[in-house]
């Protein structure tokens, strides 16, 4: 079955889905204000206010050892990447060729969401240069580093948490298939169409709040990632100009995300599309994200 689908109706002993889940953990990796790992409390309070959870979907005792289980998964590979140690950047296996790249796209990590996400961690930044590696002749603006490396780090990380292997059959056929070039998207949508392979598996619970102003959402990685794939939903765009295309309907998450972008910019008269807005005390569970 389709991991998406898994994620829908796969329930754990304490009744959540596998979204509900993965909405949990991802905040294992944050820290207070104080510099403290969140408290239960903290995470209970997040997910009541941000994520819409009702207040007995989960108690907080519960919580609590729920969250301690998951930290003993952490591992040295989860921390924070020293940059300006080339020892251990050889260590932990990021490759020289990429070092400018990654910190590149690192900076504008920061810069973008003006510092709200934990650091780095190493296991987040190899996964970005697995992409590189696989598509680096492609793969150049930093949000597509961001974005498609990080579906492969979240997967990797819900994957240790969770003791199961991580599925990336679509991610792996995605990179393979590269259908944001033009001549290679119809072989791709081909291979899709006779299920030689899975189409990405996306979150599109953003779509319906996606529109012209400014919206909230989940302040995770897993959250700001998959908006990107919301953005692309429904949307009616000219490509005529940029690849000789007529006027299209587009669900294509498989673009780049810096496509989708350019796209949707280029269809609102060059209104800047998209600023994620600092919240008021991070870690507050939220990102306002002006379109």
């Amino acid at each position: 079955m389709e991991r998406k689908a898994q994620g829908l109706f796969k329930m754990n002993s304490y009744g959540l889905t596998t979204r509900e889940m993965e909405e949990i953990q991802e905040y294992i990796l944050f820290e207070n204000p104080q510099g403290s790992a969140l408290s239960a409390e903290e995470v209970h309070s997040i997910l009541i206010d941000f994520h819409n959870w009702a207040r007995d979907r989960i108690t907080v005792t519960v919580l609590e050892n729920q969250l301690t289980q998951w930290r003993e998964k952490i591992t040295f590979i989860d921390r924070q990447v020293q940059w300006t140690n080339r020892k251990e950047l050889l260590k932990h296996g990021i490759d020289p060729r990429w070092f400018a790249k990654l910190r590149q796209t690192e900076n504008w990590v920061f810069d973008t969401f003006k510092g709200y996400f934990p650091a780095t961690s190493y296991r987040e930044a190899l996964q970005w240069q697995y992409v590189l590696d696989f598509a680096g002749s492609d793969v150049h603006e930093p949000v597509d580093i961001f974005v498609l490396g990080g579906r492969f780090y979240l997967r990797h990380f819900y994957g240790i948490i969770n003791n199961e292997a991580p599925h990336t059959d679509d991610l792996q056929a995605h990179i393979s298939y590269r259908p944001w070039e033009q001549k290679q998207e119809p072989r791709y949508i081909s291979a899709l169409n006779a299920k030689r392979i899975p189409p990405l598996s996306i979150d599109h619970s953003l779509a319906s709040s996606v529109a012209e102003g400014i919206i909230t959402v989940p302040g995770t990685k897993h959250a700001v990632i998959n908006l990107l794939g919301a953005l692309s939903e429904g949307m009616e765009i000219s490509w005529g100009q940029v690849r000789g295309l007529g006027r299209i309907r587009i669900g294509r998450q498989y673009l780049l995300p810096s496509q989708i972008l350019d796209l949707l910019h280029k269809q609102r008269g060059g209104k800047p599309l998209i600023v994620f807005l600092k919240t008021i005390a991070a870690p507050s569970g939220q990102l306002r994200v002006k379109l």
